[in-house]
Order: structure tokens, then sequence, then C-alpha cells
């Protein structure tokens, strides 16, 4: 009986240790500069300026332009990424209403 019990509890540990809960960070600034050539896009969030990798994100022309609108007049974004190699890429782009902006290349 105490060795079916322990079985059941390594189970539970080992399933605890290996389940992933990555929530991506969300950040809410002003794009500072956006180049889709290469793949970056800078947010600035609390005097501080953020390195946002586009290499898995998808942005249509009309998008990228609209973008490029919420820079000039200044507008907040919401970006919400994952931190993968030190880089943080990008899994949704927002309005501050909540309309999103692209989609995750799959």
């Amino acid at each position: 009986m105490k060795i079916i019990l322990f079985k059941i509890l390594l189970c539970f540990c080992l399933i605890g240790c290996t389940v992933n809960n990555n929530t991506p960070d969300k950040y809410t600034g002003y794009i500072t500069e956006i180049n889709y050539n290469h793949k970056t896009l800078i947010l600035k969030v609390e005097n501080k300026l953020i390195n946002f990798q586009l290499t898995n994100y998808r942005l249509d022309i009309i998008t990228l332009n609209h973008l490029k609108q919420h820079m000039l007049s200044g507008e907040p974004l919401s970006i919400e990424s994952e931190k993968i190699n030190g880089k943080y890429n990008i899994t949704k782009i927002s309005d501050i209403d909540g309309t999103i902006h692209g989609e995750i290349d799959k």
C-alpha cells in the first residue's frame, strides 16, 4: 500500500514539474520604431526602450501602415511577448481597446 501511494505521489510530482505554464509578458507603451525588413519593433515603456522581434509574427501592409499611424499619432499599444533566448518574440499586438493587429506566423 505504501509503495502504491509513493508511486502516485511521485507521478504527481513529475507531472507538476513538467507542466509548462509560460504566460506571455504584457507591455503597454508607444512604438518608437518599426522596421519590417529587419523584423524589429521598438516600444517605449515607462522611459525604457524594449526591442521586440517580428520574426514569428505576420503583418500585412495595411496592418503595418496602421501600426505606423499609431507611432505617428502617439497612441499606446499593448504587446504580449515571450522571452526566448534573450529576445522578446511577439505573440500579440493590440490597441488599448482590445483590437488585435496581425497574427502569429505558424
